[in-house]
């Protein structure tokens, strides 16, 4: 799966002087976190991040990720502007909320007050003409023009503020939360007496671990699913097949919530379009929603699908009251859906690639096949014994097929019909483990 949204964060100190560790983090169709990278930096240099994102690129097939989720660090940022400059960059909200406490809690008098204001700033606010006017309002409010500390951070406003961030998908995080619950995963595996070797073969257990959860995850979601009441709507039924549980859970929150709005069309002047004004009910706050019915396209001012994957409760209104019971397909995302990481064992990649790039997805492949069987397999010491002795005569198969791809003495073709034999051997193994 391409990496769509990274958090980044080098709390976690190793050895007696201190060296970063860096880890580098993402999130899975189950919503859980998932580890892209780590490394182990001399120094919190801009050098030094540069050439840990650089590295990350090239394992990546330098594709960029669409978002990275950091702290403020002035190297960090240095480093991100050059080497992703393709990825939006956004700053944690959390460490900002925290920061703001720490300068101007002594400084505003009714501070509860002023930052139920930052909050708002922050979070809700969908147009930036009104996040302007919202900020400014504040800072007369507060008296907190001459803030030199607010000053800062406004000119930062691009990289915290939600009105600037909705239109890029960030798997609804906005703070770096996963990487500091990962800092504390690691101190239960992990300590900074151990040496080099040490000190990665035990992470390599933590990201093992990680991995058996996802698979487990995988198959729980392929094997159950929610339970839903008989009167319950095509759409959630719809969801219920599509979404893993962690996603459909976030979806019928989304479908039962529109209960509770109200909606009154706004515009019709263009036949192709129908603009509608969503509120909750007994409140004054509107989202504007636009619906094309021909097309079954629907969008909402709070951008919610755009930044989360999702559609909002406002968007599901419309189509709702238009009678289009299903989710349409352009808002399914492939990445929150049961099936994002399944795989096609007798897949083969376009011949068109590059070579390198090539190699580098069979690899990932196999790696998610053989993660899958080993996590499986291992569950009983007759499926291990079997899936063990498969393994050894598949080693054996794919030698033999290497050594005859690369002497043309012995022609082009493997034992089990060409390069085809890997994939013979995975089909058997891959049912055998499964069935």
């Amino acid at each position: 799966m391409r990496c769509l949204v990274m958090l980044f964060d080098t709390t976690y100190r190793k050895l007696d002087d201190g060296r970063p560790f860096g880890l580098i983090v993402g999130v899975n169709n189950h919503k859980k976190t998932v580890v892209f990278g780590a490394a182990l930096l001399y120094d919190e240099t801009a050098e030094s991040f540069a050439w840990l994102f650089r590295t990350f690129l090239k394992v990546m097939s330098g594709k960029h990720p669409r978002t990275i989720l950091t702290n403020e660090d002035a190297a960090m940022a240095k480093a991100i502007s050059i080497v992703l400059p393709y990825s939006i960059y956004r700053l944690c909200v959390w460490h900002m909320n925290q920061n703001a406490c720490k300068h101007l809690a002594g400084v505003v008098i009714e501070y509860k007050k002023f930052n139920a204001d930052f909050q708002h700033c922050i979070y809700d606010i969908e147009e930036e003409d009104e996040f302007i006017s919202a900020w400014d309002g504040m800072l007369d409010k507060y008296g907190l023009r001459e803030n030199e500390w607010l000053q800062r951070w406004f000119e930062k406003k691009e990289h915290w503020a939600l009105v600037y961030g909705r239109n890029t998908f960030s798997a609804q995080m906005t703070t770096t939360q996963r990487s500091e619950s990962m800092n504390n995963e690691l101190k239960r595996y992990i300590s900074v007496k151990y040496g080099m070797l040490t000190f990665f073969h035990h992470f390599e257990r933590l990201v093992a671990d990680k991995r058996f959860k996802e698979v487990r995850c995988d198959f729980k979601a392929t094997q159950t699913s929610p339970t839903l009441k008989a009167e319950a709507s095509y759409m959630l039924r719809q969801a219920v097949t599509t979404y893993t549980p962690a996603i459909f859970k976030m979806f019928q929150e989304k479908v039962l919530q529109t209960l509770n709005y109200d909606i009154f069309l706004h515009d019709q002047s263009e036949a192709a379009e129908k603009v509608y004004i969503v509120k909750f009910h007994g409140t004054q706050r509107d989202h504007v929603v636009r619906f094309i019915p021909t097309e079954e396209k629907v969008s909402c001012s709070c951008k919610k699908f755009e930044f989360v994957g999702i559609l909002c409760s406002h968007c599901l209104k419309v189509p709702d009251i238009n009678n289009i019971k299903h989710i349409p397909e352009e808002y399914i995302l492939k990445r929150w859906t049961i099936d994002a990481t399944v795989l096609n064992i007798t897949s083969k990649h376009s011949q068109h690639e590059d070579p390198k790039a090539r190699m580098s997805n069979r690899y990932r492949d196999l790696c998610k096949m053989f993660m899958k069987i080993a996590a499986r397999a291992a569950e009983s010491d007759e499926s291990y014994d079997m899936a063990a002795n498969c393994a050894e005569k598949l080693a054996q198969e794919v030698e033999k097929c290497l050594k005859i791809r690369a002497d043309p003495e012995l022609g082009n073709s493997c034992s089990t019909e060409g390069t085809s034999c890997t994939y013979n051997c995975l089909d058997y193994l891959y049912t055998k483990t499964y069935i």
